[in-house]
């Protein structure tokens, strides 16, 4: 079973890799009913991105504001899934 779920996680892994965008988010929930757990983390680590973005939008902030507020929320929120794709 171990070596199931590493497989799992491995291609989870990939795709993480190669979705980009609005677009990618909508295949991990294509494929979430497959490698339940893996594609759970990375959906909700996404949702949480896209939340802040959502707030950057909603604030109407500058382009220099939206990058420092990126920059203190979003960049690390992908760097734990960047770390956890590397893991």
């Amino acid at each position: 079973m171990v070596r199931a779920n590493e497989k799992a996680s491995a291609q989870v892994r990939w795709r993480v890799r190669q979705a980009s965008g609005e677009n990618g988010r909508r295949r991990f929930v294509e494929v979430a009913t497959n490698f339940p757990q893996p594609c759970r983390y990375v959906l909700e680590t996404l949702g949480e991105a896209y939340k802040y973005d959502a707030q950057a939008r909603e604030g109407k902030l500058s382009p220099a504001e939206r990058l420092a507020f990126h920059q203190q929320h979003s960049a690390p929120v992908m760097e734990q899934l960047h770390q956890w794709l590397e893991a």
